[in-house]
């Protein structure tokens, strides 16, 4: 079974490869394997060849890593470095390998199936620091469910800063280190496919003719089914021609459907918008960060919602007395309008008692004394539930909701409804700031880093741009047809019914052929 390499193409422009493409040396940068998996469990080892204090780093990353950005702390991936704790998406696990050396070997098992990851050092080492765990029964692995596996691929990673140099070895010679029971030695080339490749198919006939035995109808429906993933495309076409005496009475359909690849679905989230803002609201840090630059502006995220639950924060960037209101609104809320902005629902940095305000201009709560409104660096967790119609806020990541520790988003408790200000249950609904004082910043995370809160139970974590299909697993199709005659009683209702398996599903289904033929006469 061949196995991967580092990629030519995937990789930052400071990063050189050699050794057949396994060996990476450069200065500051990181690079990606060719090849990224969806599941199973896979064991390969990076040899550390040069390198200093806490450089390089090894692990795994997603699409969505940022190569550039990727050493600094591991968002999008696993890493773990020669002096420091194993880093996971962007926060410290607090397990520490201890000093790699030059010439240290760290072993890595994978298990897509649970989402867990596992590292060692050396052939001997304890797996994730502890004697206690072990990838063969999956004792003490570190989760990886936040940010990859079910539907967003893996790949192996390294990262460097400064002249460093690493070589991996993914399966193409003997491992210095024993491979964990269960797991594919080395890590394989070629994407693991998502699908199960299951299909069912109904076609249901019904047509009625008064003895009339030259009444024929024959359907074909073909099926192709092309692997390895991502290029996994169906077509199929339904060709229907039926006739009788009467020449009139006669159809033919063809029904083409081309589904989409299955490649790599990647979660993306929303921004404040370029276009839908105030024109001296001025847009920084990916159009995350929000600045004044006149009095009184305002900004919509890029990406309404209509249903669902979803957790995001702010953090104001600079201290805002009685100046700034931040939260949500629809799309015809004004721009401009202090107080009462019509159809949105925010905390206002009030001095004494920030409060959440709704557009009549009234104070639904107090939401805890911050003595001069949003000071610098005050956090503001915001939980929406567009399905109840609800909304919690809370200043600081340990605060209470809606300033009371019997509220919770999780149970629907305690939530400030939205009905009256018309959000939800059919209107768009856009995260929303107003800024009165030029200067006046605040920095919202929709779900692209790591939040500093606990997203509550049931609510997505970020408000992703609704683009990308999380699933790439949905397609209904409906055909319906009715034709007439001299005869009334001749009728043909024909109805098509797809389902596919979800990504979850099992492993490759046992076809001997990729093309199935099925016809009904």
């Amino acid at each position: 079974m061949a196995n991967t390499t580092w990629s030519t193409t995937d990789k930052s422009a400071g990063i050189t490869l050699s050794n057949a493409n396994l060996t990476a040396a450069g200065g500051t940068g990181s690079v990606r394997s060719v090849d990224r998996q969806l599941s199973g469990k896979l064991y390969w080892e990076y040899t550390f060849v040069t390198g200093g204090t806490n450089n390089p780093a090894v692990g795994i990353a997603t699409a969505r890593a940022d190569l550039a950005s990727l050493y600094a702390n591991a968002t999008n991936g696993v890493l773990v470095y020669p002096s420091s704790p194993i880093y996971v998406n962007g926060v410290s696990s607090g397990i520490n390998l201890g000093a790699i050396g030059v010439g240290g070997i760290v072993g890595v098992a994978l298990d897509l199936t649970n989402n867990l990851i596992w590292m060692r050092s050396g052939a001997a080492g304890n797996w994730n620091a502890n004697a206690a765990n072990n990838p063969a029964t999956g004792v003490g692995g570190l989760s990886i469910a936040a940010f990859a596996g079910g539907s967003i691929p893996v790949y192996a990673a390294t990262a460097t800063t400064g002249s460093a140099t690493i070589t991996a070895n993914f399966g193409d010679t003997a491992f210095t280190g024993v491979v964990p029971a269960g797991f594919t030695s080395g890590f394989t080339a070629g994407t693991t496919p998502p699908l199960n490749m299951l299909a069912t198919q109904a076609a249901i006939e019904d047509w009625r003719v008064p003895s009339d035995p030259a009444m024929q109808v024959t359907q074909v429906a073909i099926e192709d089914w092309r692997v390895p993933i991502p290029d996994a495309q169906v077509t199929q076409i339904g060709l229907e021609h039926w006739y009788s005496a009467n020449p009139d009475i006669q159809i033919t359909q063809v029904l083409l459907e081309h589904w989409a690849s299955v490649a790599e679905t990647v979660v993306a989230y929303t921004t404040w918008s370029t276009t839908d803002k105030s024109a001296s609201l001025n847009l920084t840090g990916s159009n995350l960060i929000a600045t004044a630059g006149a009095a009184t502006v305002s900004v919509r995220g890029k990406d309404p919602k209509r249903t669902g639950k979803y957790y995001v924060e702010y953090t104001s960037t600079t201290t805002q007395g009685n100046s700034s209101y931040v939260g949500f609104g629809a799309a015809k809320s004004p721009f401009g309008v202090l107080g009462n902005v019509s159809s949105s629902f925010t905390v206002w940095a009030q001095l004494g008692t920030n409060v959440a305000f709704d557009s009549f201009g009234a104070t639904i709560g107090g939401l805890g004394n911050q003595s001069g409104g949003f000071t610098t660096g005050t956090l503001i967790c915001a939980a929406i539930d567009l399905d109840n119609q609800l909304v919690w806020f809370r200043m600081s990541a340990a605060g209470n909701w809606n300033n009371s520790a019997a509220n919770n988003p999780a149970t629907g408790v305690g939530g400030f409804s939205l009905r009256a200000v018309g959000l939800g249950q059919g209107i768009d609904v856009y995260p929303f700031l107003l800024l009165q004082t030029i200067g006046n910043s605040i920095t919202a995370n929709f779900g692209g880093s790591a939040f500093t809160g606990a997203v509550p139970s049931g609510f997505t974590a970020g408000w992703d741009d609704s683009v990308s299909i999380v699933t790439n697993m949905v397609a209904t199709q409906l055909a319906l047809e009715e034709w007439g005659s001299g005869n009334p009683a001749m009728q043909l209702t024909q109805i098509l019914m797809e389902e596919w398996a979800s990504v979850a599903a099992a492993p490759p289904p046992s076809l001997s052929s990729d093309v199935r033929v099925m016809i009904m006469a």
